[in-house]
């Protein structure tokens, strides 16, 4: 027997009318568990009209093996009244609230996108956007990334190693918290979305700019740094040149120069995606030691690819 118990094949479509009159939407669940394929469906149909009235009890079906599909069915069919019930869960509630969540698509944007700025779920919040991978979320997800690298470069950055700091407790906190991997990767991910064509306000160029000023790094510890690299430097760096920009150009033509050769090659390889713009800066880069490799095969696949003149 389920987490709702099984008389439910012995339901009328009376009964089942009944409950729905009285707003009893448990039964009317269990229901969705019969044999019966006719009691199913009504059953689905009235839980669906009670809208938020049943939506916690499906909620709580979702744990339910043979319940769970249904239970799914049925918020995804209810919408918008199904959405505030599961954002409720979507810490602990497992892979199936975020999977409902992602497929009730556009519906759920506003409210998801509301708790991109809470640090209890926003991590969470953003992957279900992922999920739903439409303009909408796209677009919500790339609004989101100024604060998540604010997040990201102080949230988790080792100031308690700086004079004048002794919280032991709050960097094991900072160092434990169960969102941090993710984040750092989720910053990584929405950079694949950035499109240096769609950017009115200039906030996703500022946000890259800021990722990759070798002056503004933080002081992380060593997972952090790793973390920092891969998630947030490299996917930055490759992000940079889809932008026709001067202070694009300039940021990767800086980062030539980074003692981690992977950034380095990074940095050539955007400046090779931005083309002609970024011919003088490489042409300048060949005479700095450090970044004349760099600088030197960028202008050879630049001048493969036709883009220099009289290539």
């Amino acid at each position: 027997m389920g987490i709702f118990g099984r008389s439910s094949d012995k339901l009328s479509p009376k009964d089942i009318e009944s409950y729905k009159n009285k707003s009893k939407p448990k039964p009317l669940v269990a229901a969705l568990g019969s044999d019966d394929p006719d009691v199913r469906r009504l059953a689905s149909e009235a839980l669906v009209q009670l809208g938020s009235v049943a939506a916690e009890e499906l909620c709580f079906a979702l744990k339910d093996e043979k319940l769970r599909k249904p239970a799914q069915d049925a918020l995804v069919a209810m919408g918008v009244p199904a959405v505030e019930s599961l954002l409720s869960r979507l810490t602990f509630g497992g892979e199936v609230v975020k999977e409902t969540l992602a497929l009730l698509g556009d519906t759920a944007v506003e409210s998801l996108t509301s708790h991109l700025a809470n640090s209890a779920h926003g991590g969470e919040a953003a992957i279900v956007l992922w999920k739903i991978a439409t303009p909408l979320a796209s677009s919500a997800l790339l609004s989101y990334l100024p604060s998540l690298l604010e997040e990201l470069t102080t949230r988790y950055a080792r100031k308690l190693f700086q004079p004048g700091s002794s919280s032991k407790s709050e960097l094991f906190s900072a160092l434990e918290d169960k969102n941090k991997r993710e984040k750092f990767t989720l910053f990584g991910m929405i950079c694949r979305l950035i499109d240096g064509a769609h950017d009115p306000d200039g906030s996703i160029l500022g946000t890259l700019l800021a990722a990759v000023d070798r002056s503004l790094r933080p002081n992380f510890g060593l997972s952090e740094t790793k973390m920092f690299k891969d998630s947030v430097l490299y996917p930055a760096l490759k992000a940079l040149g889809k932008f026709d920009d001067s202070r694009a150009v300039n940021a990767l033509g800086e980062n030539l120069r980074d003692e981690d050769v992977l950034l380095r090659v990074a940095a050539s390889n955007a400046l090779v995606e931005i083309g002609a713009p970024a011919v003088p800066t490489l042409q300048e880069a060949l005479n700095d030691p450090v970044s004349q490799v760099y600088a030197s095969i960028a202008l050879q696949k630049l001048s493969e690819k036709g883009t220099i003149a009289g290539s």
